[in-house]
């Protein structure tokens, strides 16, 4: 009859089992582990169930240190997914405005610019002037003149080049105006003097000059037939 022979491993307790040599089988007292000796330490061969142990040759066949189990469960498709909640609440979160990105049609601006948009006329009922140029479709009504200021001003310039009819303008010699293809300039007293008796009298002067109703009669009376007997040759006009 053959004879029985009983091999013994090391044994005892997990944290006393020390490092086993190559091949070496090592029993864990307490944990009910066995262990096996290799070039890179012990490595675990069983572990008992009741202790919830895994071992990795059977849990993660593929070595990847992730369970196969949990692989799985990384590519779940959204519906597989059950007891979703149907709304999901925002989280409160912050971001500088370095982080955003910007277009032509979101942008952020800064206070400065708020402030110059704040301080921006309201939208007119009507279409305004423009300051540098326009025509008016209506009538324009000036304020009355006061003791303080007039109600239109025209400074003194130079005659246009090529006024057209209807131009007004003031230069250092009157009020101009074009009408009907010619330049007039309005009257200008303080340039102008007035008829001279004899001027008056003589009636030859062609130049442009200020009457007075002294002036007038002056004139009457110097060219008129005397009151009263006259001769033949005042009759003629000899």
């Amino acid at each position: 009859m053959p004879r029985k022979v009983m091999i013994q491993i090391r044994r005892g307790l997990e944290a006393s089992i020390g490092t086993l040599a190559i091949g070496e089988l090592g029993f864990c007292t307490d944990t009910k582990k066995l262990y096996i000796g290799t070039d890179s330490g012990n490595e675990l061969l069983v572990a008992a169930q009741t202790v919830g142990d895994m071992l990795k040759s059977i849990y993660d066949t593929d070595n990847d240190g992730k369970v196969d189990a949990a692989e799985a469960a990384e590519s779940v498709p959204w519906s597989g997914v059950t007891e979703k909640p149907s709304t999901f609440a925002p989280s409160a979160h912050t971001h500088s405005p370095s982080a955003i990105t910007q277009d032509s049609s979101n942008r952020l601006v800064t206070d400065a610019e708020k402030s110059t948009w704040n301080s921006k006329q309201d939208a007119l009922a009507y279409i305004p002037a423009n300051k540098a140029g326009d025509t008016f479709e209506g009538k324009i009504n000036l304020p009355a003149s006061t003791d303080s200021t007039a109600s239109l001003n025209l400074p003194h310039g130079v005659t246009p080049t090529s006024p057209v009819n209807g131009d007004v303008w003031t230069t250092t010699t009157g009020i101009i105006t074009r009408i009907n293809g010619s330049t007039r300039t309005l009257a200008h007293t303080s340039t102008w003097s007035t008829v001279s008796q004899a001027e008056a009298e003589a009636g030859v002067a062609t130049s442009t000059r200020l009457w007075t109703a002294q002036r007038v009669a002056q004139a009457i009376v110097a060219n008129a037939m005397p009151k009263g007997a006259v001769t033949w040759d005042q009759l003629k006009g000899g």
